[in-house]
This record gives structure tokens, sequence and C-alpha cells, in this order.
């Protein structure tokens, strides 16, 4: 029953993870399986308001205080209050230095766009020399002269503006379908139309102002108008020292920009290689929760037997099995455990993660058992309590030992649980993570009431998603059927900063390529025009045309090269900062 309605725009307590509805703690039984008071409880986050004056730090000493842990792992750390104002944000810390390349990236570009404009608009300043020696013989001041230079850029910046404000819409839409895949929990909200409008229209007279001022300056400072229209002027020195400073500094830029661009491709191909533990491919996974409509304890199981049994009689279906976990899902579920025989007894405990699986499970997501069995229809309520490991878990608590027959309790040591298997340590919840400890649960001796089937599927993975959505609403029509998806889909969201980057940095480096590449065009051609009587002389003395295409190219070659000696220590200094998004990629290495 819907008891009230937030206003817009309210999604839940957590700015990454948007909710469109809330249920009280008091109903947690229900919807979780688990009673509001249950000392399992490990991972919710509390929120409160501070009274009026009441500093953070303040009000962090006071909780520590009074704060009595009841359990071992709630030792592990100082509690502490964060700011709250936006939430819980609990992906905030993780985005904040991929967001920060990005904007240096996209500032790198604009950088390389302006030194590229400034450096064709003095160029074309000098070439228009006479021009403006005419304008200054009919009586325009200097002033008049860089307005009109001004005005010049500024419509070239706001015809920019309005093809990038386009680009980015469509930029926009592109990382939103990357950010918003099934498995990914990331949210992508624009900024409200009215700031961003204004910071747009800001950066547009920025960069008017900045690829403008220095050829309005120096028009002003032309004093002999007679000078430049008999062509006699400086502008020919002036354009070549230019040159020197505009062209290496763009190919430095834009070799930092290609270099960064090497890295985070290294760097996603070397996540992409990385051993899973399990194999993703070809699997489709659905959520459903018998639960939620009401439905009992038998009826669930029953809806669950019921839901594998005709799954497997699919065409195309290969392997199912249920999980309350999904791999990469980043849900998790842990708790601690008593180890009679530890050859280890630190003094905290890591987090000892659980997963219910059904038989089948296994053999679906491609996961091994190493040594020892799966679990059988013979693993049941009235049977031996019992468990496998993955080989994490056994080197951690029984390092060079066998874990097959031991025993351990979890979350109470009133019933201890015997080791049938041992699995493959697989990825739990990040593709990053160290090997993480975990545990596999019988769903007949553990039951839940949301589980999620996963299906090997051989054939068309569209009709096979079609027909378990049938089979859900054959067998009970009022259970939902929801998270349809691709396992490969929870891979692909785990590394979506990573591929934005990798996209990012990709467009920004051709980018700014293909800007440098038209600076240096322009800066050739405004090279030849400006020395057309040179040319001529030496055509005339008996020069062949390839010394002097030769001299050109040796001229943009030692600008190229001045270029790749200032940016290669630039691209190196950079990538250090960029260290702690890469994976396994030495920024001086990239073979």
């Amino acid at each position: 029953q819907v008891v009230g309605v937030t206003a817009p725009p309210f999604a839940g307590g957590d700015l990454h993870a948007r909710a469109d509805a809330q249920i009280p703690m008091a109903m947690t039984e229900l919807f979780a399986g688990m009673p509001r008071d249950s000392a399992a409880w490990s991972w919710l986050m509390m929120s409160a308001r501070l009274r009026h004056g009441v500093p953070l730090e303040r009000a962090e000493r006071v909780v520590r205080a009074r704060f009595k842990p009841a359990h071992e792992w709630q030792r592990q750390g100082p509690i502490r209050l964060q700011d709250g104002r936006q939430g819980a944000a609990s992906l905030r810390s993780r985005l904040r230095k991929p967001a920060l390349i990005a904007q240096l990236l996209s500032a790198s570009v604009l950088l390389v766009a302006l030194v590229n404009l400034a450096g064709l608009l003095l160029a074309r300043m000098y070439a228009r020399q006479r021009e403006f020696g005419i304008r200054q013989a009919l009586g325009a001041s200097g002033g008049r002269l860089a307005r009109q230079i001004l005005t010049e850029s500024l419509l070239l910046a706001a015809a920019a503006g309005v093809v990038g404000q386009g680009v980015a819409s469509l930029l926009h839409e592109v990382l939103q379908g990357m950010l918003r895949e099934p498995g990914s929990n990331l949210a992508l909200t624009p900024a409200g139309s009215g700031l961003e409008v204004v910071a747009s229209s800001a950066l547009v007279l920025l960069s008017a102002l900045a690829i403008g001022l220095l050829p309005a300056l120096m028009a002003t400072r032309s004093k002999r108008p007679l000078d430049a229209l008999q062509g006699v002027s400086g502008g020919r020195s002036n354009q070549r020292w230019v040159s020197r400073i505009v062209v290496p500094a763009q190919v430095a830029l834009s070799l930092v920009l290609v270099f960064a661009a090497a890295l985070f491709a290294r760097s996603l191909f070397n996540l992409r290689s990385v051993d899973l533990g399990f194999d993703p491919r070809h699997v489709v996974v659905m959520t459903t929760d018998p639960g939620i409509v009401g439905h009992t304890s038998e009826r669930t199981a029953f809806f669950q037997q019921e839901l594998l049994r005709r799954a497997r009689l699919i065409p195309g279906v290969a392997a199912t099995g249920l999980a309350s976990i999904t791999s990469l899902s980043e849900r998790m579920f842990a708790g601690p455990v008593y180890v009679p025989d530890a050859g280890a007894k630190p003094e905290h405990q890591p987090n000892n993660n659980v997963n219910i699986v059904t038989p089948g499970y296994f053999e679906s997501v491609g996961l091994r058992i190493v040594t020892g069995r799966s679990f059988t229809e013979d693993d049941t309520p009235s049977g031996l309590r019992v468990c496998i490991v993955n080989e994490a878990f056994a080197q951690y608590y029984w390092p060079g030992r066998d874990a097959l027959g031991r025993h351990f309790a979890l979350f109470t040591r009133e019933q201890m649980l015997e080791v049938v298997g041992v699995a493959r340590t697989a990825k739990y919840a990040q593709v990053r993570e160290e090997p993480q400890l975990i545990i596999y649960l019988p769903l007949a001796q553990r039951p839940s009431s949301t589980m999620t089937l996963h299906a090997r599927v051989n054939g068309d993975e569209a009709d096979v998603t079609n027909a378990l959505r049938a089979v859900v609403r054959e067998i009970d029509p009022t259970v939902p059927a929801y998270g349809v998806a691709r396992l490969g889909d929870f891979v692909d969201a785990r590394l979506s900063q990573e591929r934005v980057l990798n996209l990012l940095s990709v467009l920004f480096a051709a980018l700014a390529l293909m800007v440098a590449a038209a600076g240096l065009y322009g800066r050739v051609v405004h090279s030849v025009v400006g020395r057309r009587r040179e040319i001529g002389i030496r055509l005339a003395v008996g020069a062949p045309r390839q010394s002097i295409v030769g001299l050109f190219a040796a001229h943009t070659l030692r600008l190229v090269a001045l270029g790749v000696v200032m940016g290669v220590p630039l691209a190196l200094l950079v990538a250090r900062r960029f260290s702690a998004v890469l994976y396994d990629v030495e920024p001086a290495n990239l073979s």
C-alpha cells in the first residue's frame, strides 16, 4: 500500500543508486528475509541531521564515545561521520579521480585549440597588415581595429560553442548508454539547463578573449600605416617566433593526450583480460521474488523448484541454477565465522562473503569445483549442514591443509557447517578486487526468497529470455521477474569507469591531433604565402622545386621534433598522476 509520494527529484538517500520506492525498516524481514534487529546487519547506512551550530567533528566525537560495539567486526575501525548534503554518495570517492581526469583531458583539448587559433589569428593579422594600414590611413584608430579582431574572435568562438553544444548532447547520450546498461547502478544526471547555458556562455566568452586578445593588442601597436601599405614590416620575423612557440606547444599537448589514450586503452585491455574465475559468456540472468507478493516459504520453494525444472526444458538452455548474489553485481552478503581449527586467527576477520545457490549454479556460470563435490538434491534441510568454500577461504583459514571435511560456524556458533567442496576463487563484486573469501550455501538449507536465475544458453539469448519470462508467468503470474540481463553486462558495468575514460581519451586525442594538424597546415600555408617573393627569387636563380619543398619540410619537422622533446617528459609526468586509475600499466612501458 502506497502511503506517501516524495517530492521530485528525491530518489533515495544514495546519490549513485537511485530508488523508486522506500520501505520501512520494520518490514525488512518481509523484503530481505532478515528481522530488523538482526545482529548480521553490517551494511546499513544511517543518516542524521545535526543540531544548529553543532560542528561535524564534535558530533563524531560524541557518537564514538557512546557507541558500544557488540561484535568483533564492529571494532574494525572508528566511526566516521561524513557530509550528507548529497546523500550517501557511495561512489563519490571512486569517481572523483576519473572525473578530474576527464576534465583535465577536455581542458587540454581546449588549450590545444586555443593555442592553434591564436597562432592562426596572429598569422592572419600579419597577412592583413596592408588592410590595417589602409584602415588606419582612412582614420581608423587602434581601438577600432582591436574591436574588429575581438568581434571576429567572438563570432568564431560562438560558432564553435554552438557546434560543441550539439556534440556534447550527443556525447551525453553515448555516456548515458555506457553507464546505464543492465547491471549498472550509476545514474548520470546532467546539470541544470540554466547553469549549463551560463557556464557554456562564459567559456565561449573567455575563449574569444583568449584567442583574440594578443592579435588585438598587436594591431593597436601599429604606428606606421605607410610602412604597412608599402609592405615594409617586421611581420615575417614575428611570424617565425610565433611558429616556434605555437607549433611545439600544440605537438607537446597532443602527444600528452595520445599517450594518455594509450594508457587507458592498455588498462582497459588488461582489465578485460583478468581471469574472473567464471565464464560470463552466453549466460542470462533473471531475478524473481515470490515472497514480495506474500508467498509462504513452502510456496516459494515450490516456485523456485518449478522454475528450475521448466527452465532446463527450454531449447538452447544448457544449464541453470539459482543464486542469491550475482557475480559483479556489487551486491554483497557477508558475516562472521568461527573456525575452531583455523591456522590463522587475525585480530579482525576479513569479509566472509556468502552466496546461497542451488545445484547446477556452478555449471551455469562455468565456476569449477577444484576438490570435493558440488551441491546435489540430497542436500536437504534435514540432512547434514554443508557448504562449499572457495580456494581463498580455504587458504586463509587452513593454509597448507586440506579443507574438505573441516567444520566452521557462520553468523553464530550454534550450528557447524561441513566443507564438502572447494571452488575456484572468482571475482565477487569488482573486477579490480583482491581475492575474496566466499562461502556457498545450498538454498534448501538456507531458504531465501529473492533469487536470481542463471541460465547458460547455446542458442539465441533473446529467445531464451522471452521463454524464461513466459515460464514465470505460467508458474505464477503474480511473481515479478526483473533484472533481466546478460551476465556479461555486469562485467561491462563494473568497467564502465574505464570504458568511459578510454572513450573520452581516444576522442580527445583524435580531436587534438586533428586540431594540431589543421593548425600546422595553416601555419605552413601562411608561411608559404608570406615568402612568395623569396620562393620566386629562388626559382629564378635555378633552385629545384624539391629543395624549396625540403626547406619548408625541414623547418616544420624541426618544430615537430621540438614539440616531441617537450611532450615526452610531460606525458610521463602526467601518466604518473593517472596511476591511481590504471590497472597493471607502467607508464614508461606500454608493450
